[in-house]
């Protein structure tokens, strides 16, 4: 949790009344018999078919577009000997759609296997390896999964050498398909459909099971749903209808696997393969097969799945726990540097998508960094790199909540060389010169999808729960809507007014914590918090969590954000007008029209120097139930209440604009300068107020900052005075916290700009 913490904005689900029959299907625990029928399920039939895959009934696999003119093609390819070349994609769906159509195919007929190199060849089939690969192996069917769909030019060469091409894939589809023979893609049928959802690998299952049930070799099916379960989830499929389905009986065959390579890998991860979850898969086993086609040789990762070689299953299994720890390396420092680069490019922090280029950065961690940037500033992120010419930026983007990423990449296709993907994810691939030319696009036509505020900054609170409540029975019956993920994401919970006991690091990087807290009655939980950055918060707090049953059937917290409680209460409501100016096309402007119409007008601005400032910091300001034009977003809620409270404006104008963005290290060049000019002038004396006003910082950021000031002591004569002192040796410093706090102030002042008045506590 860091900038994303900016939800603040939670909304408790309205109660429901489920029936006697959901709660006997969920051991009588009202909370999840409720969930059962929010999500769609107040139904006995289709809540028992959502629970137990055994009352679901599959679609057909002939629902699915062409699947039956594909699996007349490979059977004729099979009784005629054919070869058959498969072209996968290095991600984990294209391993495991790899991997399952070599395996099913292997015993029927000569079949060939290729997977582009990411660092190499990016996604996609590209022509040239394509015209390279057919030379070596003269194919006579191109089979290509969880790729091909936009790959135009390539099935046409293809279908120039004589060559039949079937197509499976699960990506968007292009305005026009390709002229391959079929072409197998779920997104060609109604979004309603049950197979609609399915990932590359589904997609490749339903064509082998077609194609085993004309072979007579319906039986044999079930050994490739341990693939299916580890593509799903590595993919982040919507987890509904009939992908949700193969999910749950591929999670029960993958607990059993007869993979020497699957099992090795639960052995390096440490995870018991009989109790493994979706979340395990997740965060543990896909990531160390992506880190193979991200840093090195995909065919590592396939291989490993298909082979049971009991001398290369180890060799495999290290390679690929290898590539998973120098992943870790690269993907720290390359967020690190894409941080530093963004704070630094003011000219990008009013747009609406962040648009990240290094030339020397590894393609391979791109994309899962800009996953954690867009998380945390709110907007779609694009990470590009150059190939070693320096001539082609290639890269990864991914989406934020409420913007559709694919189709504001198809606005400005134009200024693209390739790209393809969905609304959440894609790759692009552009000439360098145009990359500032594009981020102004992409900006545009994302500014042209008005994304909801509303959906992007609220936390949806299934329920709320005192602590005394969480227990193993409720655990229990809440894993019984398991596998959770995209399309059923797990539940989420709120509990009030607690405390932080305790917060020891769980780790040597400090980066995760194991909370206690306590309830006014007494009652304590322990709750994991990971990736966290911020600062532990002193005051009685709100907090939300998800719940999961662990090995041992005790329930387990994990913390998904908390928020200071009543925070909003201590703000007086006395039903002032509010007036919202944050999207005025000039805002320097409209304040100056403001002056003029409102005389009396109050302006609080902070973070200028007094020449370009238009107001007054916080200390400075001498109002009583006077007008007051919020003119820069404070640094965090708590200052907002405490002004309000002392102030008491008889009306708001909100503007919201952000002070100069400063990293870590500039705020703190910025703070030394003051302290010398203080030193020289005022023998180093200030008030805390004055400096928080000066620097339009909080308190906590000027504790944590003054005692990292290179050549300069700060001693405190009083909790609300500083004097500066010059001391000779002292080295620079920016501790954690500064850097965390400093985050939560950004993310407040995002969170300012965008969220309804009404949400601020004004």
């Amino acid at each position: 949790m860091s900038r994303n913490n900016a939800k603040s904005i939670w909304q408790v689900a309205e109660p429901v009344t489920p029936d006697a029959d959901l709660l006997a299907l969920v051991d009588q625990q009202p909370i999840v018999a409720s969930l059962l029928v929010r999500r769609g399920y107040a139904d006995l039939q289709r809540a028992r078919a959502f629970i137990d895959p055994q009352f679901y009934t599959p679609a057909l696999p002939d629902a699915l577009p062409d699947l039956a003119k594909a699996t007349a093609l490979l059977i004729d390819a099979i009784n005629t000997h054919k070869m058959i070349l498969i072209w996968g994609d290095f991600d984990v769906d294209g391993q495991t759609s790899s991997a399952l159509l070599l395996e099913a195919l292997r015993p029927l007929t000569d079949v060939r296997l290729h997977i582009p190199n990411r660092a190499r060849d990016s996604h996609g089939i590209g022509r040239e390896a394509l015209a390279q690969r057919i030379a070596a192996d003269t194919p006579a069917v191109l089979l290509t999964c969880d790729t091909g769909i936009s790959a135009h030019d390539s099935i046409d060469y293809a279908n120039s050498c004589g060559i039949t091409t079937i197509i499976t894939d699960h990506h968007d589809l292009a305005p026009t398909l390709p002229d391959a023979d079929a072409v197998i893609n779920p997104k060609r049928l109604p979004p309603e459909h049950p197979l609609y959802t399915l990932p590359g690998v589904g997609v490749a299952f339903k064509l082998v099971e077609a194609l085993y049930t004309q072979l007579d070799r319906k039986a044999e099916i079930a050994q490739f749903l341990d693939l299916v379960a580890l593509g799903i989830v590595a993919d982040v499929a919507a987890q509904t209808h009939d992908t949700r389905y193969l999910l749950q009986i591929g999670l029960a065959r993958l607990r059993y696997t007869e993979r020497p390579g699957l099992r090795a890998l639960f052995e390096v991860a440490r995870l018991n393969p009989l109790i493994v979850s979706a979340d395990e898969i997740g965060y543990q086993l896909g990531p160390r097969l992506n880190a193979a086609g991200r840093l090195g040789d995909p065919m590592i990762a396939v291989e490993l799945l298909t082979t049971h070689d009991p001398q290369r299953v180890p060799i495999l299994a290290q390679q690929l726990e290898g590539f998973n720890e120098q992943r870790r390396l690269l993907q720290r420092t390359t967020e690190e540097a894409a941080r530093q680069l963004i704070e630094a490019d003011t000219a990008s922090h009013g747009m609406n998508a962040l648009v990240v280029y290094a030339p020397d950065w590894h393609i391979g961690v791109l994309g899962p960094v800009a996953g954690r940037l867009s998380d945390d500033y709110g907007r779609p992120v694009v990470m590009l790199t150059s190939d070693s010419d320096g001539r082609i930026a290639r890269g990864s983007a991914r989406s934020a909540a409420g913007y559709d990423l694919f189709a504001a990449l198809s606005a400005v296709a134009d200024l693209l060389l390739t790209y393809g993907g969905h609304p959440g994810a894609a790759g692009v691939s552009l000439t360098v010169s145009d990359i500032l030319m594009f981020r102004r696009a992409l900006s545009g036509a994302l500014a042209q999808q008005t994304p909801s505020t509303t959906d992007a900054d609220t936390l949806a609170i299934d329920a709320l729960l005192p602590l005394e409540q969480i227990a193993a029975p409720l655990a229990m019956a809440l894993a019984k809507l398991a596998p959770f993920g995209e399309g059923n994401p797990p539940a989420v919970f709120e509990s009030d007014d607690v405390q932080i006991v305790s917060a020891p690091y769980l780790d040597r990087q400090h980066l995760h914590r194991q909370l206690t807290i306590e309830d006014a009655n007494g009652v304590r939980r322990a709750v994991y918090w990971w990736n966290s950055t911020e600062t532990v918060p002193d005051a009685r707090i709100d907090v939300a969590y998800t719940l999961k049953l662990t090995a041992s059937a005790e329930p387990e917290m994990t913390l998904i954000g908390y928020r200071v409680h009543d925070l909003l209460a201590t703000v007086p409501r006395i039903g002032r007008p509010l007036h919202d100016l944050r999207d005025a096309p000039d805002l320097r402007a409209a304040l100056e029209q403001l002056k003029s119409e409102v005389p009396d007008l109050a302006i609080w601005a902070e973070g200028f120097t007094k020449a370009e400032s238009p107001g007054l910091p916080r200390h400075e300001l001498q109002i009583h139930n006077s007008p007051l034009a919020i003119y820069t977003a404070p640094p965090s809620p708590a200052v907002l209440s405490a002004l309000l409270t002392q102030f008491e404006p008889s009306a708001i104008y909100v503007f919201g604009v952000e002070p100069p963005m400063q990293t870590s290290a500039e705020f703190m060049r910025q703070l030394e300068g003051v302290a010398r000019f203080l030193i020289r002038q005022h023998a180093g004396h200030i008030t805390l107020s004055t400096l928080c006003g000066r620097l339009a910082q909080s308190e906590a950021a000027i504790r944590s900052a003054v005692d990292g000031l290179p050549g300069i002591m700060c001693e405190w004569p009083s909790p609300d005075k500083l004097h500066f002192l010059l001391i000779n040796g002292k080295a620079a410093s920016i501790s954690p916290r500064l850097t965390a706090l400093l985050d939560e102030s950004r993310a407040y002042r995002n969170y300012f700009r965008r969220a309804p008045l009404t949400s601020l506590g004004l």
